[in-house]
């Protein structure tokens, strides 16, 4: 039951970021909300990795994790020199 909170709880927050990355429309501010999107979303999946007991979708995401966190720091380099 905990679980289903969470993850109804989740997907709320990503609607009230899409949202707030729609409505304010900032280079920045779109920048950080995709990416904490894409990290609730791997959350997401984690979650349901977790639930059903599949170890080798979680090295996934976790690589996929780093990934995202990586390429927001490139995507932030390039803007700040734009």
């Amino acid at each position: 039951m905990s679980d289903f909170i969470l993850f109804f709880s989740i997907i709320v927050l990503l609607g009230f970021q899409l949202l707030s990355a729609l409505r304010k429309r900032n280079n920045w501010n779109i920048l950080v909300q995709i990416n904490s999107i894409g990290m609730k979303a791997l959350t997401l999946f984690m979650i349901y990795a977790m639930i059903n007991d599949l170890p080798y979708i979680l090295d996934i995401i976790l690589v996929l994790l780093v990934l995202n966190v990586v390429g927001t720091i490139i995507i932030s380099r390039y803007n700040s020199k734009n």
